[in-house]
């Protein structure tokens, strides 16, 4: 699972995985090297553009001048220079699915 430091929904998520005995391991974006090949990763398994990756709210984001309308090449390297700006928490199954959790609930997905 990759979370914020401080993020009550990674918090809630964590007390769900808690809850249900699945183990996890918690990855902080703000200490994680991320690479282009890495992003398009999530990107493929969440079937998502990479604008919808990033935190529109985030300082960072805002401060970039990017927008939706932003070549993928450039909003990717963004992500990769700025991890704290993905959305999360972004839960990760078997390297092969993934989920943004928010809410929370959206981590019961995994178990149906």
């Amino acid at each position: 699972m990759y979370r914020k430091e401080k993020s009550q929904a990674a918090d809630r998520v964590e007390a769900l995985l808690r809850a249900q005995n699945v183990a996890y391991s918690p990855v902080l974006l703000s200490s994680h090297v991320f690479h282009v090949d890495d992003v398009q990763k999530f990107l493929d398994m969440l079937g998502m553009w990479p604008v919808a990756l990033v935190d529109s709210t985030s300082e960072e984001w805002i401060d970039s001048h990017l927008n939706e309308e932003s070549d993928d090449v450039d909003v990717i390297d963004f992500i990769v220079s700025h991890p704290e700006a993905i959305k999360t928490p972004l839960v990760v199954k078997d390297a092969s699915d993934a989920l943004i959790c928010d809410p929370a609930e959206e981590v019961f997905r995994f178990f149906s």
